[in-house]
């Protein structure tokens, strides 16, 4: 369905975060102890289209260190050894895994107030 409505132009919304994962058991399905980590599910729904964009909006402009301290500093280039768990990492890690499992890709990390500036990379913090 999300193939089919991206070839025809239409804009997608879809892999958000939520549910309750299930395993197969027999013939029923279980519930099952998992969370299911919506910013990896976008990254890899975003690779099987092979999307050439993969946009992760969150609360803040820009993915910073030391978030909320005096030394805060904003970053427009990462590396995934910055971020510890729990905090940006799976942005990170989706946006990473999403750029380098094809070529001319790029992630782009910001909220929903600079989504437009960051798709032309005027803001943001941007993963190629």
């Amino acid at each position: 369905t999300v193939k089919v409505l991206s070839a025809a132009e239409q804009i997608v919304i879809a892999a958000g975060g939520g549910g309750i994962p299930v395993l197969e058991q027999g013939t029923q399905l279980n519930g099952a102890s998992a969370i299911i980590e919506k910013d990896l599910a976008a990254g890899l729904l975003a690779e099987e289209l092979n999307a050439d964009t993969l946009m992760i909006l969150t609360s803040v402009e820009k993915v910073s260190l030391d978030h909320n301290t005096d030394h805060e500093s904003y970053l427009d280039t990462i590396s995934t050894e910055q971020f510890a768990a729990g905090s940006m990492l799976p942005k990170i890690e989706a946006g990473v895994s999403f750029v380098e499992k094809g070529t001319g890709r790029r992630t782009i990390i910001t909220d929903m107030a600079h989504a437009k500036d960051g798709y032309r990379e005027k803001t943001g913090t941007i993963i190629k």
